[in-house]
């Protein structure tokens, strides 16, 4: 049967078998198969929950109430104000719909998710479901949860927008699977990549969930500046057990980065992403990748007519948005 990137199901190697929680310290590479599927238990959208035979610890085996003491152990700065929310909203099962609860923008909320909104401004109702949306996610530890509610609570004003936390978790899930499900004949179908760019990368968010996936593989984030933000994630991963090692952000031009993916031991097994790197940046990352032979996933931003479609008279707004919104992935075997 074909496979279907909407509804995924994930299928252990054949050699795999269940490993516990994974905590502390980067696992070998024979146990790194296992984390990326601790981190999908959504698809692209949250569209399905994925069913992952481990004996980690997953949602459906907490009560609402452990939940709730969950809650409060792992992300106190959410928890303020919401002791009146019920118990079973921390267990109800995460659905896509729940997005347009959320502050947006544009005639009657159009064009989509509030840029500016952060998480702690919420609702609390609003914070219990992001909390349940990143626990059922990732049940496994260090979970999202934690570490997103601990970068939220500290201290100045570079703070997680919902935006931003949505899209990535979201692009990071599709595109594991993506890797993960590539059709590929070899026998590295199930590992990981050599190395990844994380191009025009802005908080890096991307990259580091891409390195908590990918334990064994060198992940490099590369833009112009680093944010503040960036480095404040890093402590909040350092924080809850998982220090990623093997990420390094890089101040700099796609010229700094040609040279380290080149330097890759399989560059066709090396991955090139680019998320919502605006006006030409984007092409310049496809470009990259094309000179590199390397896989490359983006999700295109700013895709103005005259740049990306010269041929065009006009695009509608229904054909816009999609290209606007979707990721393109292309694998290199």
């Amino acid at each position: 049967m074909a496979l279907n990137p909407w509804r995924p199901t994930v299928r252990l190697p054949p050699a795999a078998k269940p490993a516990p929680a994974l905590k502390g310290a980067a696992p070998s590479a024979a146990r790194a198969g296992r984390q990326i599927h601790a981190i999908l238990a959504t698809g692209f959208f949250g569209l399905r929950k994925l069913q992952v035979r481990c004996r980690a610890r997953k949602n459906g085996e907490a009560t609402p109430s452990e939940l709730r003491q969950e809650f409060r152990e792992t992300a106190p700065f959410w928890c303020e104000g919401a002791e009146h929310v019920p118990d079973s909203e921390l267990a109800r099962a995460w659905r896509p719909e729940e997005l347009k609860k959320f502050p947006r923008q544009g005639h009657e909320g159009s064009a989509g998710l509030d840029p500016k909104v952060r998480v702690h401004e919420l609702p609390p109702e609003l914070r219990v479901r992001v909390w349940a949306y990143l626990r059922q996610m990732n049940p496994y530890e260090p979970s999202l949860a934690a570490i997103f509610s601990t970068l939220d609570a500290m201290p100045g004003p570079q703070k997680l927008r919902v935006k931003e936390l949505f899209e990535s978790c979201d692009i990071v899930s599709a595109l594991v699977m993506w890797w993960l499900r590539r059709p590929l004949t070899s026998q590295k179908r199930w590992g990981p990549p050599c190395r990844v760019l994380d191009a025009a990368c802005g908080h890096g968010l991307v990259g580091m969930m891409l390195a908590h996936c990918f334990p064994d593989s060198l992940v490099r984030a590369v833009d112009l500046e680093e944010r503040t933000l960036a480095g404040k994630a890093l402590e909040a991963w350092a924080a809850a057990g998982r220090e990623l090692a093997n990420f390094q952000f890089v101040a700099g031009d796609l010229n700094h980065a040609k040279g380290w993916v080149e330097e890759a031991s399989s560059i066709s097994q090396s991955l090139v992403v680019a998320v919502h790197a605006c006006n030409e940046a984007t092409l310049d990352v496809l470009q990259l990748a094309e000179d590199l032979g390397s896989s490359w996933a983006v999700v295109p931003c700013c895709m103005r007519r005259r740049l990306y479609f010269p041929g065009s008279t006009h695009l509608e707004a229904e054909e816009h948005y999609p290209l606007m919104h979707l990721g393109f992935f292309v694998t290199s075997d």
